[in-house]
């Protein structure tokens, strides 16, 4: 997947999601009726933190409003619009508009990943959502969605605060949940660090000043439930906006009377029932939610991919044999240009300037004729008499790409106590999960009577079943088959006759599940804690925005392969708190030989942004690098040379305002001790793979001794892999996790038995030819591109070049110029080629040129009027070479009706011809030439600030106005009607060759002139997408458009430009918690060595909702000689001898029959006795170097009795030559092996000379004798 791996697996994983939905079935359950008090509001000391916010809301019409209150149908956005709308469309605006959208840049940066996962719509409804969260105080999961919530940028969070008899307090052992009391911690020392002495406040109040530090912008309360004014208590907190009621970690007798009241409440108080439910709980390592969105939800997107905006060929009407059919066509893409639709979709085509004709026709697709055509009929045309094929075929010709329009759809969800008697009786309305556990629906409906009957026996004993006392699971097993045989599991009721037996054969099958759930049903699981709480909150953003399809209406997920050795005595599990590392649950889960071990793991976690974070906060909770009494003390080593930026903090708990600039491990380090105190953590800032010194701090020694386990949080495949190939050649576990939007996945390496990271390959990002970039582009991607290389070009390579050449200067004792320049000359010929050299010569001297103006222009003190007047008409004039005279140029090379070699018209297909640009002037009332006047402005303005920011410092005046731009245009030959001729080329320039007219090109360079200002460093501009202020964004967006333009294409705004040109990945935290928690769960299992089989890679996607779970599989098998197989585990070992050392080192020769025998010999270490003259080593080699090749070397004596270590050092030697041969300015002599370097990885294939058979042999790990 783009950086993040393993996305391309994910389209065949939803292939199959439709076979869950049809193995879902109905598993009952029960809730007692209990009293359900009613709520008063009751401010808490910090409910109102500054006004609550007013959000500018485009409508479809693209008026701009400070709307407060949303539309009465704040769902539905009409049936062809697109709801990922990433546009700014509408008019200019007004003063009070731009005062609240410079209020609004904090958000902007903080959420613009989120916003690109989410689009503009949902992000506005989420920000205006009010949400309610009724659990227990010391719960893990509130706080882990509160965060998950408050990072998403709710509007408001509501916290609901029971009385002691209705809070149910048996139902929640706080001294069990470790990721709340690691909250709580966290919280505690976070929020008392202002005032050193104070006493913790009260757990409501903490709560709550924590989600303030967490996201400043999120609104805080509490409510105190009271009998009274139960009517008020929804509809006064949640004003206008979305509201959804959360309840956490209740019972099923709660959940079911709070949907009821909810529902009711909802219904008679708030416009529009716009009040959402959903449940979430999680008893051990078993949990459930319970989502319940209304009678009619509508979800405005399914899934959240925009829809691809195909380049259009042709349209075409339909053959004459069809004609019966009227206002049928068919729609050709572009060649290699594959489209997205199905039948029955609607389709909408785009025009030049970006408008669409959805108003003027309304289309759906009839068939899909190939990945390339599709038929389509126009629908409503009959109504106008006027209207006839002829006319709307025109009409469509006038297109120059297409999509398909997303649909809205309706979905209806009933109460719980609905849902559990329609499950019975119809069976569905579970959410399908893990692939093996979900085909089980007796499974199912065991799981989901445990959590009823847990609520029973909790009611009836006062607490919740312990895992040592054996006479529990005998009580659970007689509720939860009670509850199955009420509900007529097997086709009886419970007062038949033959029950009685039907009960016992009950039991006996439920037996199993029920015994592992009581056994960790007290405690909570910290990863499990962290999936339930990313899904439910992830839900509760799809009720308040209609993005994405929602649970319908349970999801069960558990993880009980964990729970291991079950055997009287063997357990080991402890309740004890008196030796806790703050991981009480976790040893009551899993027993105390295994927390023991866990604590003692050395964890090597890389990477600290958004999913780094999340682990490393679970890690701390789960009591992880806390051993301090034995030998081996755990640890966790924590790397990341990345520092905190604005856009970080909607996604990366660990980090505040005040963190920004720092170190992200830094920062991470003493945000994780807060959560666990007792963690040892080691960090560095360091890249990973970043060179092989032995002052690395990641050295062989490193990966050897330090490191037990490896959980990857990077966000590139380069690190990835190198990664993994450390973890293959050190034999260490790897758990890697990656997420690109609402999709992630999890995949665990375990060593000696499944396969690498490396071993399925993503699709490489396809590269957008050259040809199409420089002369032909189709799509919007090319033009973006086109304007990011241009970026490059003229605000980076440029000033470089300029620094070089003057660098070269200083260093130079000749005064002859002409010499230098002729030099020069020769040099870029040869280094770049004609046409790049003449390019790059005429740029050198314009860019000196104004440095030696600078120079003059200096003393008097006018050097920045002077450059700033320069700096406006070269970006002016870059503009009419950009998209007048290169227009000229091509058209002048390939005029418009000019054929191809093989016949065909030049221009047709893929290729477009472009034309030229002017600036039309204010008064221009054309729709396309005032969207060509805006990016000329911008254009010139941002292109002329850049410049000028080339050669003045920053702190200078270097910012242009867009009437100064104007004006600037309005005075150039790009105006509309000036006299701009077609481009005149000087024919004794052109008769000249290349080298006379680059070193007349270079001969305009001021040498005098710039020899005084040797010191000039010219100021390169590091493209930075997430700052508005700088204008690289803006510049290369109008570049972009007006390319566009130029070519029939229809521009996109600055946002699409930034997540194009910045290689932006979509992220939101819900996705971020999901694959962090697994990845913590995956790591509980390497800790257990459990078996592969017990293993999960995770293929997930939030929207859909779709959860893909599958064992890894396991290592490929590769065939050797004489019968032998290998995997990518398997690794041969030669070492050097103390003899050989003595002797003069190992030579060739003898490495090479060392090499015979491990290929000839049953293991390493045997094979004296074998006979190896069968055998052959047909190549030698380490990484990209030859040191070996029976070809060319069986008879060089010379080599064969050289050292090794010399035929390597040669290699080597020979590489650097090359290198310096293209570098003058090389160093003296390339990289040394000798003293520290003692292992080197070779590869060697051998040959069977007598059946000609040849094999590639495992790494042979070189060991050199020091």
């Amino acid at each position: 997947m783009a950086p993040n791996s393993r996305m391309a697996e994910l389209g065949a994983m939803r292939r199959i999601a439709t076979i869950f939905v049809l193995l879902s079935v109905w598993s009952p359950s029960c809730s007692a009726k209990n009293w359900l008090p009613t709520p008063t509001f009751r401010s808490s000391s910090i409910q109102n933190h500054g006004d609550r916010r007013s959000w500018l809301v485009r409508n479809r019409g693209g008026e701009v409003s400070d709307a407060k209150e949303p539309a009465s149908e704040p769902y539905y956005m009409g049936l062809h619009s697109v709801p990922h709308d990433l546009t700014n469309d509408g008019p200019a605006p007004t003063t009070e508009q731009v005062s609240l959208e410079e209020k609004e840049e904090d958000d902007d940066e903080r959420y613009s990943r989120q916003v690109y996962t989410l689009g503009k719509r949902a992000h506005s409804l989420i920000r205006s959502t009010t949400v309610y969260l009724d659990a227990p105080l010391e719960s893990g999961l509130l706080y882990e969605i509160a965060k998950n919530l408050a990072l998403s940028g709710v509007h408001q969070l509501v916290l609901v605060i029971r009385n002691k008899q209705s809070a149910n307090p048996q139902y929640h052992a706080p001294h069990l949940d470790d990721l709340g009391g690691a909250y709580i911690h966290a919280a505690t020392r976070e929020c008392k660090s202002d005032e050193e002495g104070e006493e913790a406040p009260p757990l409501e109040t903490l709560l709550l000043e924590y989600v303030k530090r967490l996201n400043p912008a999120v609104q805080v309360k509490s409510w105190i439930m009271d009998e009274s004014e139960s009517e008020t208590f929804l509809g006064q907190s949640s004003e206008s906006g979305p509201a959804v009621y959360m309840a956490l970690d209740r019972p099923a007798s709660i959940v079911q009377d709070l949907n009821d009241w909810v529902r009711k409440a909802g219904d008679d108080t708030v416009e529009n029932g716009r009040v959402k439910f959903v449940s979430v709980e999680t008893a051990g390592v078993y949990g459930q939610i319970f989502v319940d969105l209304g009678p009619e939800f509508c979800v405005h997107d399914s899934d959240g991919e925009m829809p691809a905006r195909v380049p259009l060929l042709e349209v075409k009407k339909k053959s004459e044999e069809d004609d019966k059919d009227p206002y049928n066509f068919v729609v050709h893409c572009m060649p290699g240009e594959k489209h997205d639709v199905s039948k029955g979709d609607f389709l909408e085509f785009h025009l030049r300037n970006g408008d669409t004709l959805t108003e003027e026709i309304e289309c759906i697709v009839q068939r899909v004729i190939s990945p390339f055509q599709v038929q389509v009929q126009i629908k409503g045309a009959a109504q106008s008499d006027s209207t006839d094929d002829e006319s709307l075929l025109q009409l469509l010709k006038q297109s120059v790409s297409f999509s398909r329009i997303k649909q809205s759809h309706i979905m209806s969800f009933v109460p719980y106590k609905e849902a559990l008697e329609k499950r019975k009786i119809e069976g569905g309305l579970i959410t399908p999960s893990d692939l093996d556990k979900s085909f089980d629906s007796e499974r199912q409906d065991a799981v989901l009577a445990c959590f009823a009957g847990l609520d029973l026996f909790a009611k009836e004993h006062g607490r919740l079943p312990g895992n040592e006392d054996s006479g529990d699971v005998a009580k659970m097993k007689d509720v939860v088959s009670s509850i199955l045989m009420h509900d007529g599991t097997d086709g009886t009721e419970a007062g038949d006759d033959s029950s009685s037996k039907l009960r016992k054969k009950l039991r006996k099958r439920i037996s199993p599940l029920v015994k592992k759930f009581v056994r960790s049903c007290a405690a909570k699981f910290t990863p499990l804690q962290g999936v339930m709480g990313a899904i439910a909150a992830q839900e509760a953003l799809k009720a308040a925005s209609g993005l994405y399809t929602p649970i319908h209406q349970f999801l069960l997920f558990d993880c009980d392969e964990v729970l291991v050795d079950l055997k009287e005595g063997k357990s080991g599990q402890s309740t004890s708190t008196s030796q806790s590392n703050g991981n009480t649950g976790l040893r009551y889960i899993l027993g105390d030989k295994f927390v023991k071990g866990f604590e003692k793991r050395k964890l090597f976690v890389v990477g600290a942004g958004a999913i780094g974070c999340e682990v490393l906060k679970n890690l701390a909770a789960m009591g992880a690098a806390t051993s301090s009494t034995s030998k081996k003390k755990g640890k966790i080593i924590l790397t990341d040379m990345d520092t905190i930026e604005k856009s970080n903090l909607s996604r990366q708990l660990l980090f505040r305002d005040s963190d920004l600039g720092k170190f992200k491990s830094v920062a991470a380090e003493h945000a994780a001790k807060m959560f666990n105190d007792k963690c040892v953590l080691d960090v560095h800032s360091s890249k990973v793979g970043d060179g092989d010194s032995v002052s690395s701090a990641f050295d062989e020694n490193f990966w050897a001794q330090e490191v037990d386990i490896v959980l990857n949080a990077l966000d590139n495949v380069d690190a990835r892999m190198y990664m993994d190939g450390q973890c293959v050649k050190y034999h260490k576990a790897l758990v890697d996790a990656g997420t690109m939007g609402p999709k992630g996945n999890v995949q665990v390496v375990v060593p000696k038995q499944s396969e690498s990271y490396a071993s399925s390959a993503d699709p490489p990002d396809e590269d957008i030819p050259v040809c199409t970039l420089k002369n032909f582009p189709y799509a919007i991607a090319h033009t973006i591109q086109w304007a990011r290389d241009l970026f490059g070009g003229v605000f980076v390579q440029r000033a470089q070049q300029v620094n070089d050449f003057m660098e070269s200067l200083e260093m130079s004792s000749s005064d002859d110029h002409s010499d230098s320049i002729l030099h020069l000359a020769e040099k870029m010929l040869h280094e770049a080629g004609e046409e790049a050299a003449l390019s790059t010569a005429e740029e050198l001297a314009e860019d000196l040129q104004t440095v030696g103006d600078l120079s003059v222009k200096s003393e008097s003190g006018k050097d920045v009027e002077e450059i700033r007047s320069q700096s406006l008409q070269w970006a002016v004039s870059l503009a009419k070479k950009l998209y007048v005279e290169s227009v000229d140029m091509l058209l002048k090379q390939h005029p418009l009706n000019s054929k191809d070699e093989d016949g065909d018209d030049f221009w047709s297909g893929t290729r477009r011809p472009p034309s030229r640009l002017y600036y039309g002037g204010e008064w221009s009332k054309d729709p396309e030439q005032e969207l060509m006047n805006e990016n000329l402005i911008s254009f010139v303005r941002h292109g002329a600030r850049l410049r000028a920011e080339t050669f003045l410092s920053l702190e200078q005046n270097t910012l242009f106005s867009d009437q100064e731009a104007i004006e600037a245009l309005a005075a150039s030959s790009l105006f509309l009607g000036s006299d701009a001729s077609d481009v005149c080329v000087d024919e004794s320039v052109e008769n000249s060759s290349k080298q006379e007219r680059v070193v007349q090109a270079l001969s305009k360079i001021p040498m005098d002139r710039i020899r005084s200002k040797q010191s000039t460093n010219l100021h390169m501009a590091d493209f930075e997408k997430d700052d508005e202020s700088n204008g690289h964004v803006a510049f290369i967006t109008a570049a972009s458009n007006l390319r566009a333009i130029s070519y029939g294409i229809p521009p996109v705004d600055a946002m699409e430009t930034r997540r194009v040109a910045g290689k932006i990945i979509p992220a939101m935290i819900t996705t971020t918690a999901f694959v962090s928690a697994l990845s913590c769960l995956e790591l509980v299992k390497v800790v257990q060595k459990a078996p592969l089989q017990s293993h999960r890679n995770a293929f997930i996607n939030l929207a859909l909702p779709f959860y893909a779970f599958t064992a890894p599989l396991p290592a490929e098998t590769t065939p050797g000689l004489n019968g032998k197989e290998y995997t990518l585990w398997d690794q041969l070992s030669i070492s050097e001898s103390m003899k050989a050392s003595e002797k003069g080192r190992m030579t060739v020769k003898a490495l090479l029959k060392r090499i015979r025998k491990l290929a000839a010999a049953d293991t390493e270490e045997d094979g004296s006795d074998v006979n190896i003259d069968s055998i052959e080593v047909a190549s030698l080699s380490l990484g990209p170097y030859l040191l070996y090749a029976n070809f060319l070397h069986e008879e060089d004596k010379a080599l064969l009795k050289s050292s090794i270590w010399d035929a390597i050092q040669e290699a080597l030697d020979s590489d650097w030559d090359d290198m310096s041969a293209r570098d003058d300015d090389g160093d003296d002599g390339g990289k040394s092996i000798s003293g520290q370097d003692a292992i080197f990885d070779l590869t060697a294939v051998v040959e069977d000379v007598e059946t000609g058979e040849e094999v590639e042999l495992p790494p042979i790990r070189l060991r050199r004798f020091q």
